[in-house]
């Protein structure tokens, strides 16, 4: 199936709940093709057939990934290219919450946080910049207030954003050359799986980030930018 020219192409990772799962679905009903990614293949079928059964103007694909495996990433940019011959922009909302501590047995949890909220990003980072050849290109992360801040049970998650964070900011300043522009964005507290009781509703959150992430899309001048631009919620 191939896209319109004049539509924006959107990968998004972690599409499977929270976050990725509304954002995928304001992308595809904003018009925009998308290929949604996650672990959980159930939960990408009923996205389709929700997005399928409601009309969306733009379409959507799904593609179940695990960004703990690498392999799987270098699919689904392999599978964007198939398809759409480039990508527009990455979202990548993957993201884990274990509580973690200092002992021994804390250990899995603390590869975990860090393979799943940092290091599958980096794995994207270099294959849409080694592989996929049309310019610009965005790549967008999300951090949190817990990055900073937080319980002590929350120091493995948190430092993964902080890493994240730190991550965004200096490879965008190396990357922005070749208009490669990753940002990160912080949509603040909202109800997930992660934060059941939050009074945010998950759509209201992902409502305003698609916005923000729409906007920097829009708004990606003719040179490339000195710094990542950053979006506080």
């Amino acid at each position: 199936m191939t896209m319109s020219s004049c539509r924006t192409r959107f990968l998004v990772v972690g599409a499977t709940s929270g976050l990725g799962w509304h954002l995928a679905q304001s992308f595809v009903f904003r018009g925009a093709s998308v290929l949604a990614a996650g672990r959980r293949a159930d939960r990408l079928r009923a996205l389709h057939s929700r997005l399928h059964a409601a009309k969306a103007q733009g379409t959507i694909f799904i593609n179940p990934a695990d960004v703990m495996r690498p392999a799987t990433l270098a699919a689904l940019v392999s599978a964007a290219l198939e398809t759409w011959g480039g990508l527009d922009c990455v979202v990548y909302a993957s993201a884990i919450y274990s509580p973690s501590s200092f002992e021994p047995s804390s250990l899995a949890r603390w590869r975990e946080s860090f393979d799943t909220n940092f290091w599958g990003f980096h794995y994207l980072v270099t294959e849409m910049a080694t592989r996929v050849p049309n310019r610009p290109m965005h790549l967008i992360a999300f951090t949190s207030s817990l990055a900073l801040h937080g319980e002590s049970e929350s120091t493995a998650y948190g430092l993964s954003k902080c890493l994240l964070e730190a991550y965004v900011t200096r490879v965008d300043m190396v990357l922005a050359q070749e208009r490669i522009h990753l940002h990160i964005l912080d949509p603040g507290p909202f109800r997930s799986e992660m934060n059941p009781l939050c009074e945010v509703p998950a759509c209201a959150a992902s409502n305003a980030m698609a916005d923000a992430i729409w906007a920097l899309i829009s708004a990606c001048p003719v040179e490339p930018p000195s710094r990542s631009a950053r979006v506080r919620r």
